[in-house]
């Protein structure tokens, strides 16, 4: 192969950067809850898909429809637990686990021992150690945290916007 034609080779895509573009068209659509606390089509539609009834928190709900629409964009398997809970996310996903993050990557919050909250890495800080930006759905547009009604981006650390105790990155 000549060096011409190794320069136009397209750079490899992940799952998770596939997962971070549908999050990202998400955003872009404007999805909000609807009719209530943790309901409306979309938010109904991303709780379906982990088998869980209208009403729940459905950060989870979103983080995992979005892995699983970057692993069929892709024609790959999509390798992250089907559940609604960020914490049994994290628990069944020890081979997924890594410490520091990359574009794509689902970042797990602790809360409690029974609540957290997860998002979609969307970019790093320029030394490549740190979130600089993020989006997570089920959080408050203009303010971060848990429990919000909407799909939003934000700045910095998610520890810090979300509140919580960062967990780890998973890599699907």
């Amino acid at each position: 192969m000549t060096d011409t034609a190794q320069d136009t080779l397209p750079d490899v895509v992940t799952v998770g950067e596939m997962a971070l573009s549908w999050a990202q068209k998400e955003l872009a659509r404007g999805v909000r809850e609807k009719g209530g606390n943790n309901r409306g089509p979309d938010v109904e539609a991303y709780l379906a898909n982990v088998s869980l009834p209208p009403g729940e928190p459905w950060c989870c709900a979103f983080a995992v429809m979005a892995i699983q629409e970057g692993a069929g964009f892709l024609g790959v398997p999509a390798r992250i637990p089907v559940t609604g809970s960020c914490l049994h996310l994290w628990e069944r996903s020890v081979n997924a686990r890594k410490m520091s993050p990359k574009v794509g990557d689902v970042y797990v919050l602790q809360h409690s021992p029974n609540t957290g909250h997860v998002g979609i890495v969307e970019s790093l800080s320029d030394d490549g150690l740190r979130v600089a930006a993020e989006i997570s759905g089920n959080t408050f547009e203009d303010r971060g945290g848990r429990a919000g009604d909407c799909v939003a981006r934000h700045a910095g650390a998610p520890e810090l916007t979300h509140g919580g105790r960062l967990l780890g990155y998973l890599r699907f």
